[in-house]
Parts: structure tokens; C-alpha cells; sequence
């Protein structure tokens, strides 16, 4: 009777709200006994066979954790010799996990390599942030070199005003082109001065040199540059291709501080062909509009 005793607690354990057991009946007859106890030990069967099944499901999940931990790991390690042997012990760790028997020793394994993932991460992001400083000063230092030398070979207004001159007494087929950017002292103010140069050295480069430019680049005021542009005898023609060049906004992406910005620089254009008018006149003009006056052409 102890023994029914102790399967009657099983089976409320097993199936709770069931019928309740009936002792005596049990005890007198062996049959219902007989049918009570294999009843009893098919349903411990499938108790077991579905705990072995979740605690398989778990640890096929924790695998799956450890693959995706895994994948991490390769992918931050893939920084050179430096970055994957730091990471190798974690690596270890994980192929610990991954083999391991039970769930308690995966999952032992798997927190015990995230906390040296974490630790060689941080390594290794003071290492990286410590490189990142360093570029970011070397990269400053050669744009501040690059502004000098583009500053002492840029010509200011005189210049452009000689050149003026010189391409009407020579009769040559050139236009005058002029761009404003009336934004340049945000963006100096908000990026710098030697920053700002690189993006209009670089609007130069990609929008005014394919579109004809003829010689040097004139700082005509602080915000407007001046170029000459060869024309060929179709006004028209010139207009084109100019608005083509200067008439949309011209995105610069640089890094400044560690980060990569854009730059938008926008601008007033104007032209003029030179012959059609006055050369002074046309010089006028140019100190005009340089002032905020609307182009007349």
C-alpha cells in the first residue's frame, strides 16, 4: 500500500484534476492494479520523452545563439593579425559551447565568452579610437598644407581683372564665369576655413574644369570665384553648358572629426562673352552681382 500510496501522488502530479485513486479498490483487486501502474509508467515515460524534447529544442537554440555569437566574433576579428588573434580565445570559448553536452555547460561557455568578447571589444575600440585620432590629425595637418598651397596660387581680383583685359586685347573666344556662394561662411564657421577650400577646390574640379576652364581660378571676393571659360562663338551653347555645370547644388562628402559629413555648396552664377561688351563694363557687372546684384545676362 505504500507503493500505491506514492504512485497515487505521481499520478495527481502527472495528470493534476484526475479521478483520485481509490485504495481499496486497488488493494483488492489485482487487475485494476495491474492497469493503475502500466497506466502510471507510460504517462513517467512521456513526461520524460517531452522533457527530452524541450531540453533539445533549448539546445539546438543555444547553438544557434552560439552560430550567430559565432559569426559575430569572425566578423569583428576581421581586422588583420592583430584584431584575430585577440579574438582567438574567444573563438575557443565558443567552440567550447558548441560541442558542449548539456545546456548548463553551453550555457556556461556562451556567457563566459561574452564577457571576454566584451573585454577584448573595448581593447580593441581604444586601440581603434586612439588610430582614428591619429588619421584624423594627419588628415588635418595635409589639408592644412593643401589650403596654403592653393591659397598662394590663387589669384584675387586684380588678377582676374588683368586677365580680362588681356583676353579682350588678344581677341580671344573666351566667356567670363563667376559663382557666389553666399553659404560659404556657415559652412566655414560650422566646418572650417581649410575645410570649406577643399569643397570648392573640389566644385572646381568635378563642375568648372570639364565645362572649358581656361587658366587659373580667381578669388574675385571671399565668396565668389571667377573663371575663364573657353566659348567657342556660341553664346548660347556656353549658357548651356554652364547651367549644366553651375546651376545644381554640388554635394562634397568628407571626413571631419572622425566622421564622414556632406557638404552642400550652392551658388549665384552669372557669365558674360567676352567682346560682346565693354570690357568694363563686364567688369562692373562681375563687382555687382559679387554684391548681391541680379546678373543682367
Amino acid at each position: 500500500m505504500p507503493c500505491v500510496a506514492f504512485a497515487g501522488v505521481l499520478s495527481e502530479e502527472l495528470a493534476p484534476g484526475g479521478s483520485p485513486v481509490e485504495f481499496e479498490t486497488l488493494r483488492a483487486d489485482a487487475g485494476q492494479r495491474q492497469e493503475f501502474f502500466e497506466d502510471l509508467a507510460e504517462r513517467l515515460r512521456g513526461r520524460r520523452e517531452e522533457e527530452a524534447r524541450r531540453q533539445e529544442e533549448m539546445r539546438r537554440e543555444m547553438q544557434r545563439l552560439v552560430a550567430a555569437f559565432h559569426q559575430a566574433v569572425m566578423a569583428l576579428a576581421d581586422g588583420g593579425e592583430r584584431a584575430a588573434g585577440r579574438f582567438a580565445a574567444v573563438q575557443a570559448k565558443l567552440d567550447r559551447a558548441a560541442r558542449a553536452e548539456s545546456l548548463a555547460a553551453m550555457r556556461a561557455a556562451v556567457y563566459e565568452a561574452a564577457e571576454a568578447l566584451k573585454r577584448e571589444s573595448e581593447a580593441q575600440r581604444a586601440e581603434t579610437a586612439s588610430q582614428v585620432e591619429a588619421l584624423g590629425r594627419r588628415l588635418e595637418e595635409a589639408r592644412e598644407r593643401r589650403a596654403a598651397r592653393v591659397e598662394g596660387r590663387m589669384a584675387g581680383r586684380e588678377a582676374g581683372v588683368r586677365a580680362l583685359r588681356e583676353a579682350v586685347a588678344r581677341g580671344s573666344g573666351l566667356a567670363v564665369a563667376g559663382v557666389v556662394f553666399d553659404r560659404l561662411p556657415m559652412v566655414e564657421n560650422r566646418f572650417g576655413r581649410v575645410v570649406a577650400q577643399e569643397a570648392l577646390e573640389a566644385f572646381e574640379q568635378e563642375r568648372v574644369l570639364p565645362s572649358g576652364c581656361v587658366g587659373p581660378v580667381y578669388a574675385w571676393t571671399p565668396q565668389m570665384r571667377v573663371w575663364l571659360v573657353e566659348a567657342g562663338g556660341d553664346g548660347e551653347a556656353v549658357r548651356d553648358r554652364l547651367n549644366a555645370a553651375l546651376g545644381e547644388p554640388f554635394e562634397y562628402r568628407t571626413v571631419v572629426g572622425g566622421r564622414v559629413v556632406t557638404l552642400v555648396l550652392e551658388g549665384r552664377w552669372m557669365w558674360g562673352l567676352l567682346g560682346r561688351t565693354d570690357v568694363e563694363t563686364l567688369i562692373e557687372e562681375v563687382d555687382l552681382f559679387a554684391a548681391g546684384a541680379p546678373s543682367r545676362r
